[in-house]
Parts: C-alpha cells; sequence; structure tokens
C-alpha cells in the first residue's frame, strides 16, 4: 500500500511533502501535483502515466491537493489496489473522501496536536450513557486542546478504530453505538469544512 492521507495544517502538509521529495531525491519532472478536484478524465491520465516507470527511474510521487469528484475516486480505487513501490500518493484534502477510498491509505498524522487521539476508554466514556451532560463537556473540552478541526478529524479516526476493535472483540453494542456517532461526525463534517462551523459545538451536539 503507497497511497497515504495527509492530516495537518497547510503548513505542515506542505512541509512534510517537501522534505519527503528530498529525501527520496524524486526528480521534478516526476512529481504530479493536481491543485483541483480531480476529474475522470485526470485519472485516465494518470493510469496511462502509471503504465510505465518513471522517467529516468527512481520513484514518483502524485500529489492530490483536493478531493476528487466522487466519479474520479471510484475510477481511482483498482489504481490504488495495484500501486507499485515506485508510485506513492498523497491525498491532501482527506475529510470527504469514499470509505472505499480511505481503506486503501495510510493515514500520516502530523504535527503533535495531530498525534493526539481519544484512546478506547476515553471514547467509551463518551459513549457510556450513564454519563451525564456536564461529564460529557468536560471530556469533550479536554479532548479539543488543539487544532479545532484537527481536533475533529482525530475524534473521526478514533470512534472508527473503537467501532472496528469492538467488532473485533464482539463486543457489538459499543460498536454500534460508535458506529451512529461516527456516522453523525460525518454527516455534520461538510458544515465545518465547508461553512465554518464550530467543530467542537456539532460533537457536543452528538455526544452531550
Amino acid at each position: 500500500m503507497r497511497a497515504f492521507i495527509l492530516l495537518g495544517s497547510v503548513d505542515l502538509k506542505e512541509n512534510y511533502i517537501q522534505k519527503y521529495i528530498v529525501e527520496k531525491g524524486l526528480k521534478p519532472y516526476n512529481v504530479l501535483r493536481y491543485s483541483e478536484p480531480l476529474k475522470i478524465s485526470e485519472v485516465r491520465q494518470i493510469k496511462k502515466n502509471l503504465s510505465s516507470s518513471p522517467i529516468g527511474g527512481g520513484g514518483r510521487l502524485l500529489i492530490i491537493d483536493m478531493e476528487p469528484t466522487i466519479e474520479a475516486q471510484n475510477a481511482l480505487l483498482k489504481t490504488l489496489e495495484e500501486l507499485t513501490a515506485e508510485t506513492d500518493i498523497f491525498f491532501c484534502g482527506g475529510e470527504n473522501l469514499l470509505p472505499t477510498v480511505v481503506s486503501r491509505c495510510i493515514y500520516v498524522r502530523l504535527g503533535k496536536g495531530e498525534k493526539k487521539s481519544m484512546d478506547r476508554i476515553h471514547t467509551q466514556a463518551l459513549l457510556d450513557d450513564n454519563h451525564n451532560f456536564p461529564q460529557k463537556v468536560i471530556l469533550l473540552d479536554q479532548f479539543f486542546s488543539g487544532d479545532a478541526k484537527i481536533d475533529f478529524q482525530n475524534m473521526v479516526l478514533s470512534l472508527r478504530e473503537n467501532m472496528l476493535e469492538s467488532v473485533r472483540s464482539k463486543d457489538y453494542k459499543l460498536a454500534y453505538s460508535s458506529y451512529t456517532k461516527l456516522k453523525d461526525l460525518t454527516n455534520y463534517s461538510h458544515f465545518i469544512f465547508d461553512n465554518n462551523l464550530n467543530s467542537r459545538y456539532i460533537a457536543e451536539r452528538v455526544f452531550a
């Protein structure tokens, strides 16, 4: 698997990309960047480019700054599955990627704030109906201690991890609770990232 979703601020992502290019010794002509939402026509061109080795050998990097269209994401699935070791893809906007795309990628959390994620005990506390409103508000306040949007992304990731772990341990009640909250947060995500609605308020609305 050579596809990555970068989580962090724009500056952190850019610094990571430039450092990655230098460390891998990638040639400028083997670094392809897409700054607009990827379309099917561009996916076709990507597939054509990937059918041959990088120019001059070495590695190749595709940087996708904005989320592709739904059609383009579906068209990318087979490409993501068949990536060779010489080609990496960075998704810099991962909030609304399809689950089928996300499942084929690795998350890269950048910076101190982005490394923070809820552990399972914290997640269970938020999901526990025995905790009253003030207790949950305090828990959420402790969680949202950095960049609110990044913390929101971490919350979504942590809920997903908790859901999967609960399924593995056959705690289906907790798995379902995680799933419903995850679904609610996902439904609200576009208000946060498109309309700049306060992510802490959304989390309080969902959990408390």
